[in-house]
Parts: structure tokens; C-alpha cells; sequence
């Protein structure tokens, strides 16, 4: 039986590093492992994202990967992996060839211009950033919008909980909005 894949990229830059990075990691997988224990999906973490290691693994796991999260350094055409930049359109070529992919999650700063990409070669729904945005805050984002996902609630749920959220923490919404758009939904 082939489990949906959820496919989680982490990419730090020894650089550039983002603390809270391996707390999204950490968090993401100990929020869906409940649903792997009981063989509702599978997870693939992988915690130092290149481009190698992300094109073998999207080949080894062809239709079967159901969200792609990527979280590191990013910016409109790019997303900064562990050995070098991997272009956006390349990137984008390889999760269109994933035919049950529901969700692509850019959690880098300034992805927006990438979502038109994405939805153009059919994948239903992208969360991505128009700014940059803080470690921490981008951190929080996701754990809460995988909090709402592990409780079985749709993306677009969790999306608007998610930043609802934040905005009650942080009482900011702009720095942390993240534009979505979903071909069946208004947004």
C-alpha cells in the first residue's frame, strides 16, 4: 500500500543559520507522526536539504507525495539548499510530476513570486511569503499549521488558524501573512 508522503526539506546555511529551523523540524515531525504510526501517511524528513538528496528522493517517491514543505532561506527564484541555490523552476518541474500532491509549503522568505509557477503546472494549493519574514515567527507558523492539519482539518483551515494565530501572539499579521492560492478556493 502506497501512504501518502509528506515530504518535509529542512535547508540551514552555516552562513546564514536560522535557530528555529530544527524546532520546525522537530515540531512538523512529532505533529504527524500520530498519522504515520497508524500507516495514514508517511513522513520524509530530510534535514540538510540538496539538490541531490531532494531530486533523488522526489524521483523515489513518484505520486505518492501529498505536501511538500520546504523551510530554509529562499528568495522569488530560488531556494537556498545545504550545497547551493536550486532554481525555482527546476524545483517546480520536479513537484509537478508528482501527480497526488496537494500542498506545496514555501517557508522562505519572499516565495510569493513562485506560486504562479506552481499552481500553472497543477499543484491545488501554495503557501508561500510575499516579505521576509523572522525565524521564529515563520517557525510558529508552521507549527500551528500542521497542529491544525495533524487534527485533520483542511488546509485552508489551517492556513486561516495558523495566521490567526500568529497575529494573537505576535499582533502582527503583515510580516507573517502568508499568501496562499488555492485554484478551487477564492483567495
Amino acid at each position: 500500500m502506497n501512504l501518502p508522503v509528506f515530504f518535509l526539506s529542512f535547508a540551514n546555511n552555516a552562513l546564514a543559520p536560522l535557530p528555529a529551523l530544527e524546532k520546525e523540524s522537530e515540531s512538523i515531525y512529532r505533529l504527524l507522526t500520530p498519522a504515520a504510526k497508524a500507516q495514514r501517511i508517511q513522513i520524509h524528513r530530510e534535514p540538510f536539504a540538496s539538490i541531490e538528496n531532494t531530486t533523488h528522493y522526489l524521483m523515489q517517491y513518484q505520486h505518492q507525495i501529498s505536501v511538500f514543505h520546504y523551510a530554509g532561506h529562499a528568495n522569488s527564484t530560488q531556494l537556498i539548499l545545504r550545497d547551493q541555490s536550486a532554481f525555482a523552476q527546476g524545483i517546480a518541474q520536479q513537484l509537478a510530476q508528482q501527480k497526488s500532491l496537494k500542498l506545496v509549503f514555501l517557508n522562505g522568505c519572499t516565495t510569493r513570486q513562485q506560486v504562479s509557477l506552481l499552481l500553472d503546472l497543477g499543484i491545488p494549493a501554495v503557501i508561500a511569503t510575499s516579505n521576509t519574514i523572522n525565524d521564529d515567527t515563520a517557525y510558529k507558523f508552521a507549527d500551528f499549521f500542521y497542529t491544525a492539519i495533524a487534527a485533520s482539518k483542511s488546509i485552508k483551515l489551517a492556513f486561516e488558524t495558523a495566521a490567526a494565530n500568529v497575529l494573537t501572539k505576535t499582533g502582527h499579521l503583515p510580516r507573517i501573512y502568508r499568501g496562499t492560492a488555492l485554484r478551487s478556493m477564492n483567495h
